[in-house]
Order: structure tokens, then C-alpha cells, then sequence
């Protein structure tokens, strides 16, 4: 392995994890792999197509390469009167040194089969959701919600880099609401975070869990 290694945890549910060039397994059990690899999400899903794998979360041990964002929802929420509200879920980044941002996004409580875009706005000032988010920077991707109103995804994103995106705010609103959030806009402020399972901060007491262990929805 070198130092572009990521650390995988991935779901599985037939056939049996076979040795591989450029993938070290850590732990196997029934239904999970957590492993080490040299591969990109989606050239690693490829290589690993026969166990009909989903990635869990994807990481690396780099403190510089990491950032997380946890989702606030603001509907209902009068301006200048922000508090933690409705969390929707998280995301996290990972940078590659191959110029590749890695997106592991989780998220619920979202509208049921619903078109939605994911974009980088240029202030990570969430006080007054949408007026104090500035102008959408960058749109990311789009996605449609499960029909349980989820999402679990892992994308990953070229030419975007962990030190200019740090500090500012990423958006998930309904689709084609043009450059600026709308009022049902969910936002949280993309912040640097520890590597892999380096970080012991719960992501609530609600549940008690730690950003790394917090359940996928």
C-alpha cells in the first residue's frame, strides 16, 4: 500500500471477498469489509462487482485532506433566530492527491422520490438560510431522492479542492432553483476534520454516535 491509500467500509450481500492487487482486507465479517485499497470508489466497486458491494464510508488518514458537514434544515426558522433545528444527515470529503474530491454524502428526511442539487455556496454563514448563503459557486451533481425520502452516495467530484471549499457552505435544495437557495434549502458549513475513525466528537447526543460511526441511512 502507499501513502493514496483509502479505507473502505463496504456492505455486501453474496459470494466471498477474493485477495486482490491493490486492496488489503482489515476485517471481514457476514455482511461487511473494511479495507484499504489504492483504488478509487468507482474502480474499486467495479473490481468487487461479483459481491454486489455499497459503500459505507470511504476515508483516508490525512488530517489536511478531510472535511465534514453536518445538515441543518431552516423552514419555519425566523431570520437571525438560527438554532440547530431539523438535522438532515452529512457529508464528508476526502482529497486524493490525484486532484479527485471523494463525496460520501448520507442523508433522510428529505422529500420522497425528489430531484435535488447539490452545490457549494460562497459564505459558510448559516444564520439566516437562504439570504446569508451568498451565490451558489459551484453545482456539484444531482440526485432523486429513495422513495423513503433517503440518500447514500459516494461521487466523486474532479478539479475541486478541500482548501478552497473549507468554510463555506454546501447546499442540498430542489433542482433548478438557479444561483440562489431557496427557503426549503438544507446547508451545513463544510469544516476540516480528522481522518479515518480519528475523530471521537459525537455528531449529537441524541445518538451518541461519533461522525465515523454514525449509522447510514
Amino acid at each position: 500500500m502507499t501513502k493514496n491509500e483509502l479505507h473502505y467500509e463496504i456492505a455486501f450481500n453474496k459470494a466471498k471477498f477474493l485477495p486482490l492487487d491493490g486492496v488489503e482486507l482489515i476485517k471481514e465479517t457476514s455482511n461487511t469489509l473494511q479495507l484499504k485499497s489504492i483504488f478509487h470508489p468507482t474502480a474499486l466497486l467495479k473490481k468487487l462487482d461479483y459481491l454486489n458491494p455499497v459503500i459505507k464510508s470511504v476515508s483516508n488518514n490525512s488530517i489536511n485532506l478531510n472535511a465534514v458537514c453536518i445538515f441543518e434544515h431552516f423552514s419555519g426558522v425566523k431570520p437571525g433566530k438560527w438554532q440547530q433545528f431539523d438535522n438532515k444527515g452529512l457529508a464528508r470529503f476526502i482529497q486524493t492527491e490525484e486532484n479527485v474530491l471523494i463525496l460520501d454524502l448520507s442523508m433522510s428526511g428529505l422529500k420522497k422520490n425528489a430531484e435535488y442539487s447539490v452545490m457549494i455556496f460562497e459564505a459558510g454563514d448559516i444564520s439566516s438560510v437562504p439570504d446569508s448563503l451568498g451565490s451558489c459557486l459551484k453545482n456539484l451533481f444531482t440526485f432523486k431522492s429513495t422513495g423513503d425520502g433517503e440518500l447514500l452516495i459516494v461521487k466523486e467530484i474532479e478539479n475541486l479542492f478541500i482548501y478552497d471549499i473549507i468554510g463555506r457552505s454546501l447546499v442540498v435544495d430542489e433542482k433548478n432553483v438557479g444561483r440562489n437557495a431557496s427557503s426549503e434549502a438544507i446547508a451545513g458549513i463544510i469544516a476540516r476534520s480528522a481522518g479515518f475513525f480519528q475523530n471521537e466528537k459525537m455528531v449529537c447526543s441524541c445518538s451518541g454516535n461519533t461522525i465515523w460511526q454514525e449509522a447510514k441511512y
